[in-house]
């Protein structure tokens, strides 16, 4: 991977796929690094946020893992995943009014489910 990288330092998705290898590896500091040469706005498959999210997560830094929970949103408004994590890393972070809408906004977008359900009992907990 970082020999492609060397090769084509530009290339977006063998960037943002080292950013992602290096954070589940544990090397934060070289994921933020190759994420920091990114332009995000030539991103535009909300999964690749979504997966970020995932790995500053893993890695424990909640408060950037929401952030690109939030980024991965605003290229697909309707991903339950990626508003459940946001919601789960905003009460980690103590953000309550935050989760609230994130779990409302659950709701709105499915009534009925599984993601509901853990919906309906995170706001009840929250209150």
């Amino acid at each position: 991977l970082e020999q492609a990288l060397a090769a084509q330092p530009d290339n977006i998705p063998i960037r943002a796929i080292a950013a992602q290898a290096a954070l589940s590896g544990g090397m934060v500091d070289r994921g933020r690094e190759l994420l920091a040469g990114i332009d995000e706005t030539t991103i535009k498959d909300p999964d690749t946020f979504f997966n970020i999210g995932l790995d500053f997560l893993g890695a424990g830094n909640t408060e950037e893992a929401v952030a690109y929970f939030s980024k991965a949103l605003a290229l697909n408004p309707k991903d339950l995943e990626a508003y459940t994590q946001r919601a789960l890393g905003y009460v980690h972070l103590g953000k309550t009014e935050e989760a609230q809408a994130d779990f409302k906004k659950i709701l709105e977008l499915a009534p009925q489910g599984e993601q509901a359900d853990m919906a309906k009992k995170a706001l009840e907990q929250i209150k």
